[in-house]
């Protein structure tokens, strides 16, 4: 997501789990760069590309 100057970014571009993601101004780094993927009827695989962990966004946009 590229709003204006801000993405979706791992907060202090973290690898651990259950880390929040937020907001944050584009720098261009890994913690800001996601992989999309189809995964059928709908739905979509997101994973974040610094520390290959998939986004759960039931659980108020952490990282598992």
């Amino acid at each position: 997501m590229h709003a204006t100057d801000k993405c979706l970014d791992m907060t202090g571009a973290s690898t651990a789990n259950g880390m929040q993601a937020e907001l944050y101004t584009w720098n261009g780094t890994n913690a800001q760069l996601w992989s999309i993927t189809p995964i059928g009827n709908g739905y979509y695989k997101i994973i974040q590309v610094n520390s290959g962990k998939r986004a759960d966004f039931n659980t108020k946009y952490n990282c598992f």
